[in-house]
């Protein structure tokens, strides 16, 4: 098993609390299935970390309770929530795995490029010194990019004439716009603004967040399948229900 630890977590409200909690934490986000659930049990992980049984329960029962100064207040700052028995859910998983995918795919991005540069450095000489040459102009103005965002950065922007000015969604109305768009198993609104809040509803590239609604569509929503007809999410829009009563009508 997998899983990607944050140094986040030994920095928040978490600070202080002992080890026995960072280890039983650790060992949920490694073994959890890909929607966070994972089985905890107290006695084994006595055994595998090795700390008295007691400590494991207490560090399960600290992550299970509520936590005014979590970053995400999502059940009420909680880790973890119980499920059955063994059975536990971690709160964020869903949130921090895909930060991980994105993650993961800059590294496959370098590891291309890196592949790219080695099989130039094995052409001919001509070929090897035109594509140093076109790397160097290619870096020199991905430097003078960064440097003109830079600069933008550090100026106020100015708002184009005629444009109406941002408003932050709330959570309620972040859903209500999927649902809108047919995606009723969308239920993460308070993910969406709690992503973009503290950066000053900027996006990971710095660039402020004009249009939310644009961003939901072609970023949180574009992998997302909608339910269809018979799922449990499944509602339908206001076309397929004057479709629905026309069956209806026709059958009788």
């Amino acid at each position: 098993m997998y899983g990607k630890v944050f140094a986040s977590m030994f920095t928040g409200s978490m600070m202080g609390v002992g080890s026995h909690v960072y280890s039983v934490m650790t060992y949920a986000i490694v073994n959890a299935d890909a929607d966070g659930f994972v089985e905890l049990n107290a006695r084994l992980l006595s055994v595998l970390i090795g700390d008295p049984q007691d400590r494991i329960e207490e560090a399960i029962a600290y992550l299970c309770k509520p936590d005014p100064d979590s970053r995400t207040p999502d059940q009420d700052g909680r880790r973890l929530l119980k499920k059955g028995q063994f059975l536990y859910q971690l709160v964020n998983y869903a949130y921090y795995r895909e930060i991980r995918k994105r993650e993961d795919r800059r590294e496959q991005n370098r590891e291309a490029k890196r592949r790219e540069r080695q099989k130039a450095k094995s052409a001919d000489v001509s070929t090897r010194q035109q594509c140093q040459h076109m790397s160097a102009m290619s870096a020199q103005a991905e430097a003078e990019v960064e440097g003109e965002e830079e600069s933008r950065k550090k100026k106020p922007a100015s708002r184009p004439r005629g444009r109406k000015p941002f408003t932050p969604p709330t959570p309620r109305e972040v859903e209500d716009y999927a649902e809108s768009l047919g995606y009723t198993n969308f239920h993460n609104g308070q993910v969406f603004v709690d992503y973009y809040a503290p950066r000053g509803w900027r996006d990971m590239k710095g660039q402020p967040v004009r249009d939310w609604k644009a961003k939901l569509r072609n970023v949180w929503l574009k992998d997302l399948k909608k339910p269809q007809r018979g799922d449990s999410d499944w509602l339908p829009t206001e076309e397929e229900a004057d479709a629905i009563y026309a069956e209806c009508a026709d059958t009788n």
